[in-house]
């Protein structure tokens, strides 16, 4: 069995102030999950309540939120065409199962591009990339505001059949460098449907043989840092396990946000 590679305090096992925090993370975000990299901060002593504290009022006043989209809005993405419904069919996603899927991958995305720009404005981040604006025929799809459909748990890496699990791996190893260790959590919310991750698959390898998702993927962090400028997070004192902090932070940022912010909208454009 293959547990996750990355600690994370689930939020079916969150207590105390832990769960305070996720369920405000969730209402602020309009999101029905919390993201991996709050679920990782939360096993670092005290990067959880100081880094939320921190960037909150970006979130709070909609500034995160804004600068999310804009950032999703600039991505320059593949001409594909959208699956046909009868592939979604086959690959096991009947309509019933459409409304759930698409508010998975909305949830991620906007979860994905507000975290990347909020959280790049507690570390220092790479040379500035100016936006300049997408113009691919594949448009993207904003997210909602608020995303009220629900989304089942998230289920624990191990707890997937064995195929199903070395799907997901395979699919966390796409635009991931050799020390990349983070499996993102979006492949294992869409684990129900294994036939619909072998699509995304199918649609993704040639991308990344390509090294079209990786120059996506750095695109989207140096806009990020660029926007992540413009803002002001809340002046919050540095704990003294900062460098820890940061290191987690930079990881995520470098590692599995950036690389998932247009992997995530191109799944999304294709499940119309």
């Amino acid at each position: 069995m293959a547990a996750d590679p990355v600690p994370a305090v689930a939020e079916s096992e969150a207590t105390g102030e832990i769960a305070e925090i996720y369920a405000d993370i969730r209402s602020a975000l309009g999101i029905g999950v919390v993201n991996l990299i709050w679920r990782h901060l939360a096993t670092i002593d005290g990067a959880l309540p100081w880094a939320w504290q921190a960037v909150r009022p970006l979130y709070a006043g909609g500034a995160a939120a804004a600068a999310g989209n804009a950032l999703l809005g600039d991505l320059e993405l593949p001409d594909l065409p959208p699956w046909p419904a009868s592939a979604l069919q086959a690959a096991g996603v009947d309509e019933g199962d459409l409304p759930t899927v698409r508010a998975i991958l909305d949830s991620y995305n906007r979860g994905n591009a507000t975290n990347l720009v909020a959280l790049s404005t507690l570390v220092a981040g790479p040379a500035e990339t100016p936006p300049t604006g997408g113009t691919s025929p594949l448009q993207p799809i904003l997210p909602p505001g608020t995303i009220s459909t629900a989304i089942p748990p998230l289920p624990a890496l191990d707890a997937l059949a064995p195929e199903t699990r070395e799907l997901v791996m395979a699919l966390s190893g796409l635009a991931a460098g050799p020390q990349d260790r983070i499996v993102p959590s979006l492949y294992r919310h869409l684990a129900d449907w294994p036939g619909y991750l072998a699509l995304a698959w199918a649609a993704l390898a040639p991308l990344d043989r390509a090294g079209r998702l990786r120059t996506m993927g750095d695109r989207a962090l140096g806009q990020a840092a660029w926007r992540a400028r413009r803002l002001d997070a809340a002046a919050a004192e540095r704990p003294q396990n900062d460098a820890a902090i940061s290191a987690a932070i930079e990881e995520f940022r470098r590692s599995a946000i950036s690389r998932m912010v247009p992997i995530a909208m191109i799944l999304r454009c294709l499940t119309r």
